[in-house]
């Protein structure tokens, strides 16, 4: 992955410049002229950082007279709205924009700041450092702290390369296993932070820390409006969040699938002066069952009279493209295969890509309804719960005795599914944050040594039930929906968006994730299933039938690829010799799991792409270890 920026904050004078030095001599010498760098003072500076002048979105900067600087890493949708009137902040670029105001109003110029970016500002005066990450946690930030200072960067891969980090963190680790993503402010390395969705991060010249969140959302107070007042509001609101986000200058596209989400996008695009859109949607190779869309999707971009292109995606493809998969993430990574395969959307000149990420956060699925349902039973129901979960792993193990290992399974299974029930129960976690691919009592036993687990995991409940004490007096279902924003959509669902874009020249936005919206949206009781209200402002754009038509969750067939193309592939990453190696899983577990899988016995598919992810994730930090200078 290429570095955009690195930065270095040091208690002594002059040791910016010298690690500053060490990260340039570690680039080849064309590499090295496209970085601008920044630093104060100018003579023996205790912060410097550098950045790219040729990354493709540009990393912006300004510098004032007194020496402070900023850096955007990304863009501003809402600073000529919030600005305005600032004076020199109405013009200039975003990174000019954000010291105008910070000059006037201090940290709070980022309260009311809705951005896909990561900022840092020095102020020269106050000799302090500031790094933020936007409300939603669009776009990540990573730091360390040694004892000469801070790093920082727009990406892991660079303060690992400079710091050298090289210890797993075991309780990331562990949370990856079980739901596919890292929660901030963790990483998969136990001496690298992430900033948190909406974090300002304060530190001064000798190290000393201050950290604020900037906004969170709330169901309070509730709105009582009528159905048709709602379509209206949502209406003028959908288009707002796509006027921040549009630029008529710039070729557009819409990832388009067969749902309801990625159809209002389009057709409001369609409907915009000006707009050169096109619509993609990823057909699955290998394949021939409920997961291609492309049909429904081919429909919809007709009957707007946009052109549409199918993006063919199969198991070659991953085999082909994974390592750099991996080495674009920066961590072990799930789901979001088919978003790297954008070559076809670069190549017909687009900048800025458009997607339907977001809406689903909107109301409580199935999943969280159960949760919730179960959270409201009285104490004695969850306490039998509670006591038939040893009674199951008993009756499980009887029965695997006797030969009827396909029963033992679904006990087996039962029980654990029990276990994760009741520890959901005790910290208000909605499913897909707190485990999808293994369950928890599941996964310990994958480990060569599980006398870590308990003490992980003590760490990521602490990281969950720190943010939920952070909604006290929100209803239960408002907690699921918030905390599913919090975790699983800024730290996994947009920051796979996100490393996806990164990897082209593009920009992708969802005008679902628009603050304005969502200030709004979370104050309607929306529990229902089916997106009542969604659809409802989708028939007004387009006919009854697409707005109301079915949905399949999107997802890539890897089951089957990996009983067919992949199969081989799979099974070279993951033998005996090679899991051994990696020093972290029980090769005789892998072992199992990869042979169910592969033999149609259980659908392992995302647990042996976990597995598979880790491995292959070790041998990239080996090659960012080695550019540390």
């Amino acid at each position: 992955m290429t570095t955009r920026m690195v930065g270095f904050l040091c208690r002594d004078s002059g040791l910016a410049a010298h690690r500053l030095s060490g990260f340039m001599d570690d680039l080849d010498e064309a590499t090295r002229g496209d970085f601008v760098v920044l630093s104060h003072p100018a003579n023996e500076p205790v912060v410097a950082v550098a950045v790219s002048q040729t990354s493709l979105p540009s990393v912006q900067t300004a510098v004032s007279a007194d020496g402070s600087f900023a850096v955007v890493d990304g863009v501003f949708h809402n600073a000529a709205e919030i600005w305005r009137g600032d004076g020199d902040t109405e013009t200039g670029n975003d990174a000019e924009q954000l010291l105008g105001a910070y000059r006037r109003q201090g940290g709070t110029a980022f309260d009311d700041l809705d951005a896909s970016a990561v900022c840092a500002i020095w102020d020269a005066a106050d000799r302090k450092l500031l790094l933020s990450r936007d409300t939603i946690g669009n776009v990540p930030g990573f730091y360390a702290i040694d004892e000469e200072g801070l790093v920082w960067s727009s990406d892991l891969s660079s303060v690992v390369a400079v710091t050298g980090a090289a210890e797993i963190d075991r309780a990331s680790l562990d949370q990856y296993l079980g739901a596919g993503f890292v929660p901030s402010p963790m990483t998969m390395f136990a001496s690298i932070r992430s900033l948190q969705p909406a974090e300002l991060l304060e530190v001064s010249g000798q190290g000393d820390i201050k950290s604020r969140c900037c906004w969170r959302p709330t169901g309070r107070p509730r709105l009582r409006l009528s159905v048709e007042e709602t379509t209206e509001e949502l209406n003028g609101l959908f288009d707002r969040a796509l006027m921040r986000r549009f630029d008529a200058t710039r070729k557009s596209a819409v990832l388009l699938s067969g749902g309801v989400d990625s159809k209002l996008v389009l057709a409001y695009l369609a409907n915009r002066d000006g707009a050169n859109v096109k619509s993609y949607t990823f057909e699955y190779g290998d394949y021939s069952g409920r997961l291609n869309e492309s049909d429904l999707a081919k429909a919809c971009a007709d009957h707007f009279g946009i052109k549409h292109q199918i993006i063919p995606f199969g198991p070659d493809d991953v085999v082909k493209h994974l390592e750099r998969m991996i080495g674009i993430f920066g961590e072990p990574f799930s789901y979001g295969l088919h978003t790297v395969m954008l070559d076809d959307i670069c190549a017909a000149g687009v900048s800025d890509v458009f997607c339907g990420i977001g809406a689903d956060g909107w109301f409580l699925g199935a999943p969280d309804t159960r949760a919730v349902r179960y959270l409201n039973l009285p104490w004695p129901v969850r306490a039998l719960v509670v006591a038939s979960i040893p009674l199951l792993e008993g009756a499980a193990s009887v029965v695997g005795g006797g030969g009827l290992s396909s029963l033992a399974g679904r006990l087996r299974s039962r029980s654990e599914s029990f276990d994760m029930l009741n520890w959901r129960a005790g910290l208000n976690l909605p499913p897909l944050v707190s485990g999808a691919i293994f369950q928890r009592r599941e996964r310990k036993d994958m480990y060569r040594d599980r006398t870590w687990v308990g003490a992980a995991r003590e760490r990521i409940d602490e990281v969950f039930a720190s943010h939920i004490e952070q909604f006290d007096g929100e209803t239960e279902e408002d907690l699921f929906r918030f905390m599913s924003l919090r975790f699983f959509a800024g730290d996994q669902m947009l920051n796979w968006t996100h490393w996806s874009a990164r990897a082209y020249p593009l920009t992708i936005s969802s005008p679902f994730n628009d603050r304005e919206i969502l200030e709004f949206v979370h104050r309607m009781p929306m529990y229902q299933l089916g997106k009542p209200e969604l659809r409802r402002l989708a028939a007004t754009r387009m006919p009854h039938d697409m707005a109301y038509g079915p949905k399949i969750a999107q997802g890539v067939p890897l089951a089957d690829w990996m009983r067919g193309g992949m199969r081989e592939f799979v099974s070279d990453i993951l033998a005996p010799s090679r899991v051994a190696d990696s020093g972290i899983f029980s090769v005789d577990k892998v072992t199992k799991l990869l042979a169910q899988h592969m033999s149609g016995e259980f659908d392992h598919a995302w647990r042996v792409w976990a597995v598979l992810s880790v491995l292959l994730w070790q041998d990239n930090v080996k090659k960012w270890q080695g550019r540390r200078a």
